[in-house]
């Protein structure tokens, strides 16, 4: 720890203190928000996007992947569902987001 800047400390104790329960934390508006970063101007048919990113490469790689599983999947981020569970407690874990950056080439 004593080698890291004082930014660098600062940015690990955030990261590190988001995982506390008193943190709001909403998952559904996280997910909009990557789905909006990685779609794009896309985000209005996403539902075609998801079919045909299916249709073209999941279908081959893995056949045993159900569409609507994969679908839901997509939509909702929900990747496992436990029979009579509701997953209302979010994994706080996998709530990271960093934005890239575009290398310009001549």
């Amino acid at each position: 720890m004593d080698c890291l800047k004082f930014r660098e400390r600062d940015n690990l104790e955030d990261t590190l203190s988001s995982y506390y329960s008193n943190h709001h934390f909403d998952i559904e508006k996280q997910l909009e928000q990557r789905q909006r970063a990685h779609l794009k101007e896309r985000y209005d048919h996403r539902a075609n996007m998801y079919d045909w990113d299916y249709n073209m490469h999941i279908k081959e790689l893995a056949p045993y992947i159900h569409p609507k599983e994969y679908k839901t999947w997509r939509k909702c981020g929900l990747a496992f569902e436990w029979r009579l569970t509701e997953n209302k407690i979010p994994n706080r874990t996998f709530s990271s987001y960093i934005p890239g950056y575009n290398k310009k080439v001549k």
